[in-house]
């Protein structure tokens, strides 16, 4: 099929992935980037040598500015996964979550308001954060206890986007709650800085938190795979809200464990004395996915993506 694909927040870590797996399983489709590139600019090879992608810098915080460049590419497919994404930051002020998380979704749904055609389909990147702590598996009706600006900034999105959804602005709307996201090209996360550290070896290998912080977790690659996959079996005016997650989780200590058996270097970890890695982490929790699973879609264990991206992340500092 002949789509036109636009990705708000299209150069970030989840972004390029999702990018690049458009352009892989479509060689029809056209995808544009909108990105204010704040967090930098990350292009998969496949995005860098397509004629099929094009880079728009804009803020999705300005709604007639989206609008504009809306109305001229003319999109059937929005994919919104613009936020801030240094959660451990945002614990210092709310403020970045406010304008990065929120502001680019309400920005997002005001543009498409005004669209003078009604938009396919919208997906958007929600979260874990969104439930805060549960000693059961989440599922997706679970109360929502935000301990976090993040959380409740994307919370509040999702408010947002059903009221747009209810005004008819677009057919379908996937919202897909994340679990922690690892994979080749992020910019930071447990993985990513967890490396890093433990390459830095004129410092202590410090580990945030006491090591026991369990979640589960996702590779980019496989994630981005999925929600196309589920975005393009979306029942027709459907606001449908998914857990896309494995139902297998990680502790910190066993991602540590698996960078030393990696690179063996012999480092040896210091941990901290809570469990908690920073304010409004979560350091326990994992996601029901009876609701993934009834969709035909398994999804690859904890252990098997934090494994991928161990090997990606050590790899590119060993050369």
């Amino acid at each position: 099929m002949n789509y036109r694909h636009l990705v708000i927040g299209g150069s970030g870590f989840v972004g390029s992935h999702l990018v690049e797996a458009i352009l892989e399983g479509d060689e029809s489709s056209s995808v544009s980037v909108f990105d204010n590139l704040s967090m930098g600019k990350i292009e998969s090879e496949a995005a860098k040598n397509s004629s099929r992608v094009e880079l728009m810098v804009g803020d999705a915080t300005e709604p007639l500015q989206l609008l504009s460049y809306i109305e001229s590419y003319r999109p059937n497919k929005v994919w919104h996964l613009a936020a801030n994404s240094d959660i451990s930051n945002s614990a210092i002020s709310s403020e970045v979550d406010l304008k990065s998380t929120f502001g680019t979704t309400a920005g997002v749904c005001m543009a498409i308001s005004r669209m003078s055609y009604r938009l396919d389909s919208l997906t958007f990147s929600s979260t874990s954060a969104i439930f805060g702590s549960h000693l059961t598996p989440i599922d997706e009706s679970s109360p929502c206890r935000p301990e976090s600006s993040y959380g409740w900034m994307k919370l509040a999105s999702e408010g947002l986007l059903k009221a747009l959804h209810s005004s008819g602005a677009v057919a379908k709307v996937l919202v897909a709650r994340f679990p922690n996201v690892t994979g080749l090209r992020q910019t930071h996360g447990v993985v990513k800085d967890l490396v890093y550290k433990y390459f830095e070896t004129s410092q202590d290998w410090q580990i945030l938190g006491d090591g026991f912080q369990e979640k589960p977790y996702i590779h980019a690659k496989e994630l981005v795979e999925i929600l196309i996959k589920v975005e393009a079996g979306l029942e027709p005016e459907s606001f449908f809200q998914l857990n896309v997650s494995p139902d297998t989780t990680s502790t910190v200590r066993s991602i540590v464990e698996r960078i030393e058996s990696c690179a063996n270097k012999n480092r040896t970890p210091r941990y901290g004395n809570t469990p908690y890695g920073w304010s409004g982490d979560i350091p326990k929790y994992e996601f029901d996915t009876s609701k993934l699973r009834s969709l035909g879609i398994r999804v690859s264990s904890s252990s098997d993506s934090i494994a991928k991206s161990v090997e990606e992340e050590v790899a590119a500092y060993i050369g």
